[in-house]
């Protein structure tokens, strides 16, 4: 018997991996669970993502990791990952700048 493929939208398209990414589940989880074929639903969004940056990101959280250097506070800082780029940002750090830092790069 053969599978009938459904057809779907640019914007359909765009609605499953917004819920696959809002969904927790990994890609591989969520075909299952919507039967749909993983290989083609990461090709579609591969394909959407370049197009389509702001809608669909891999993570919206930054990324931000404290140093494992305990010999004094002041010496701590945070290592802030965005894109290819890392930053890193003293644990003194005001968190009013900070926090605007962070809605900058979002």
């Amino acid at each position: 018997m053969k599978k009938i493929r459904t057809r779907r939208s640019h914007d359909e398209w765009l609605s499953l991996i917004q819920k696959q990414q809002d969904s927790g589940l990994n890609a591989a989880q969520f075909c299952r669970q919507h039967k749909l074929e993983h290989k083609y639903f990461c090709k579609r969004k591969r394909d959407l993502s370049a197009h389509h940056q702001p809608v669909i990101e891999a993570n919206k959280f930054i990324k931000i990791q404290s140093s494992a250097n305990a010999v004094a506070d002041k010496y701590r800082y945070l290592i802030l990952h965005h894109q290819h780029a890392e930053l890193h940002i003293p644990s003194t750090t005001d968190v009013t700048w900070l926090a605007q830092l962070m809605q900058a790069l979002s």
